[in-house]
């Protein structure tokens, strides 16, 4: 799948897949469509990108909280450890968009998702919540709750 990535965002083009696994509940649920765009400029605090892992070559699709001169830390929000820095030619695409037909409507899921991935203020915040596993305990809660 990473290779799939890499490839059709090197191209220009978009990246469509079905998330799997819990790492970003509630903001991107296991059966989640993600549309990925390729990174054609800066990449922000805040920003949920896709990269390939080094070494291991998984796709992996987390927040970014961190930056270090081209080196950008990515973490799950529900998670309490997070991935180590990235290189930016690690880093393929940025999540723009969540699809969630077929699925159980669910409010909270929406409006988590609009929240965190339109505005660059709460974008940041998230960032700096899930770094300091802040988010990850509202998660853990929110993930019960829901």
């Amino acid at each position: 799948m990473g290779d799939m990535l890499a490839a059709i965002c090197a191209r220009g083009n978009q990246f469509r897949f079905t998330a799997m696994g819990a790492s970003m509940s509630p903001v991107i649920c296991s059966g989640d469509v993600l549309i990925i765009n390729p990174v054609t400029n800066d990449i922000d605090l805040g920003d949920i990108v896709a990269c390939i892992t080094p070494g291991v070559n998984n796709l992996l699709v987390h927040r970014v909280v961190g930056k270090r001169g081209c080196c950008f830390l990515l973490k799950g929000d529900n998670v309490w450890h997070n991935d180590g820095y990235c290189g930016k030619n690690s880093i393929h695409g940025c999540v723009k968009e969540v699809l969630f037909e077929g699925k159980e409507s669910n409010i909270f899921h929406k409006t988590v998702w609009a929240v965190c991935s339109r505005n660059k203020f709460f974008k940041k915040i998230f960032a700096l919540a899930s770094r300091f596993n802040i988010l990850t305990f509202v998660c853990r809660v929110a993930n019960r709750l829901t």
